[in-house]
């Protein structure tokens, strides 16, 4: 049984880090063989397209897999239901979008079909989790990369390439990808009639999704005003590996959420502590290799004071994640929200007053970013022990 929890385990994490990576591999492809002011360009819209599909994830994942604890009968029919809120959701917000002219008229096309194609995707990830069905999206995600890099490296053969024969690159291969999900999960679509809306049942949820993507972002905002471009470079690079190795709590966590809800208080009491263990014996190991990475190819000089810091910060997901899942079972995921709500103002706050008072550097700023995440820890975990009106 433990062997098998592993292997599902291991396969979650691959699947969850292989778009990641990918991304990182065609970033460099395209500023290898076009230019780093092309892939600007593609960014630019690429950050846009994020931040509406993290909208358009609205409840779909967490308040599926509550339901999929909760009530299992009606899965398939709770499913179907907030996939079509959710696509006119899509319509509302694309269209908004192309009106208020926040993307290029001249690439809109090719960023609603990343759009499409990328809330086409997402939609099945609860659905890939149920089923264990990580073998199969690997072998998809694997074939997509493949296809995309194939793809830059034809067209990087032509004298004059545009920018709209770049995204087609990102969004033809999704949607390829998300007519094959279609197909392959076709028999999960009920029919069905609305009895009040699912996008209002998950609110917290996807308010949760969008506070997160806002706190996730707001750190290098406000950094981008006070450090210089060199040491912004350097935060940047630290903390998308430092995120990366706080991700594999959840990466970890993730298939067994549902069941976790299952447990009486000492079988979640055991995992809690199975995946802080996990995080003490991954987060030092994963820390020397990235501060090993970042001289040897990123020239950035490591001190044991960042180190230490970063030791911190990665840390905080293998404790706190738990406490969130206790929070949303009670289903008091507006604790969470206020938390996170809480968290960015907070965060804002203090690099504001040391910047103030002392001037932001590279250590003092990932320090802050630090402490930040012992105070969320902190948080969470009276969040989780008080009742429900102590928040």
């Amino acid at each position: 049984m433990k062997i098998n929890k592993l292997k599902i385990a291991l396969q979650n994490s691959a699947w969850q880090t292989l778009p990641m990576l990918a991304t990182l591999l065609l970033s460099l492809l395209v500023v290898k063989w076009f230019s780093l002011t092309v892939w600007g360009n593609i960014v630019g819209i690429l950050v846009v397209q994020q931040i509406v599909n993290g909208v358009l994830a609205w409840g779909n994942k967490d308040y599926l897999q509550r339901e999929l604890s909760t009530n299992p009968n009606a899965f398939s029919t709770h499913f179907t239901q907030l996939f079509l809120e959710r696509f006119w959701l899509f319509v509302i917000s694309v269209t908004g979008i192309y009106l208020f002219g926040l993307i290029d008229k001249e690439y809109f096309i090719s960023f609603l079909l990343i759009v499409f194609g990328r809330f086409v995707n997402q939609s099945f990830d609860i659905l890939i989790i149920k089923e264990r069905r990580f073998s199969l999206t690997l072998l998809l995600d694997t074939l997509v990369l493949v296809l995309q890099i194939g793809w830059l490296f034809f067209i990087k053969q032509n004298v004059i390439v545009s920018l709209n024969d770049l995204l087609a690159v990102f969004w033809f291969p999704l949607l390829l990808k998300s007519f094959l999900l279609i197909f392959i999960f076709r028999k999960n679509f009920q029919k069905n009639t609305f009895n009040g809306l699912l996008l209002r049942n998950s609110f917290f949820f996807g308010m949760l999704a969008i506070s997160g993507l806002i706190h996730s972002k707001i750190d290098v905002f406000v950094v981008s005003k006070f450090l210089d471009a060199e040491n912004l470079g350097k935060y940047q690079i630290i903390m998308s590996f430092l995120w990366c190795i706080q991700s594999v709590s959840m990466f970890v966590s993730g298939p067994f959420v549902h069941n976790f809800y299952r447990l009486d208080k000492e079988g979640q009491s055991n995992s809690s502590k199975l995946l802080k263990n996990i995080g003490f014996t991954i987060v030092p190991i994963a820390v020397v290799l990235v501060m090993v990475i970042l001289p040897l190819v990123f020239h950035i000089e490591v001190t044991i004071s960042i180190v230490l810091a970063s030791l911190l910060f990665s840390i905080a997901s293998f404790i706190y994640l738990p406490w969130i899942f206790q929070i949303n079972q009670k289903k008091k995921e507006h604790h969470v929200l206020t938390v996170n709500i809480i968290g960015t103002v907070l965060l804002v706050g203090l690099l504001l007053v040391v910047n103030y008072n002392m001037g932001l550097t590279l250590e003092t700023t990932l320090w802050i970013i630090a402490i930040h995440q012992i105070l969320i820890t902190l948080m969470v975990f009276v969040a989780n022990k008080k009742p429900s009106y102590a928040l």
